[in-house]
């Protein structure tokens, strides 16, 4: 009997980085596309991240002792804070993606702070099955590629670590009864 793909957990190979609506600035006296990552379509996925790291979020503790008495205390929450993430992706030569990013971060000009989805993909690569939404991310560090090294053969690889001001997990709502009409094993009623 055919089960739904819902409760299946998910995979971490399959995923994708989308950047969220940014407009055009001005950046080195010229105009740009102020979007960071080559992308087909607006909010389409964009191509070639060896990995991503995901951000944490952690509350610091305060602990209170109520006068000389050993059993009795309080613990309070006084800040939150979210971790760093670190895009890894190949270096091909005439990618700038991340290089345009990292500058305008240090010169302070254009649109450094962008909002990116990264996204947990279906099977079939194309269906969204749940995405973490990150705001204000910023570069705070930029690698342009792997150490030289003659005695080996591997990939160069571009690194850059972005701040995240926060996040949010978004589940995509489930399908209307009406989308589901003609699918077999559907609970939507015949109309």
């Amino acid at each position: 009997m055919a089960r739904s793909a819902n409760v299946d957990p998910l995979l971490v190979h399959r995923f994708a980085l989308r950047e969220l609506s940014v407009s055009t600035v001005t950046f080195l006296n010229a105009t740009l596309d102020a979007k960071v990552f080559q992308q087909k379509e607006e909010g389409k996925a964009t191509v070639g991240f060896q990995s991503i790291s995901i951000p944490d979020m952690g509350l610091e503790a305060k602990e209170i002792n109520e006068g000389n008495w050993p059993f009795t205390h309080k613990v309070l929450m006084t800040r939150a804070s979210i971790g760093d993430i670190t895009l890894v992706k190949a270096v091909f030569a005439t990618s700038t993606d991340l290089y345009i990013w990292a500058s305008q971060a240090l010169w302070g000009r254009g649109s450094p702070r962008r909002n990116l989805a990264i996204d947990y993909m279906r099977g079939d690569g194309k269906t969204v099955e749940r995405s973490l939404l990150l705001y204000n991310c910023i570069p705070v560090s930029y690698k342009p590629g792997s150490d030289f090294d003659a005695s080996n053969a591997e990939v160069s690889l571009e690194e850059m670590t972005l701040h995240v001001e926060r996040f949010a997990v978004k589940i995509p709502s489930p399908p209307r009864a009406d989308e589901l009409r003609g699918f077999a094993g559907s609970f939507a009623s015949p109309v």
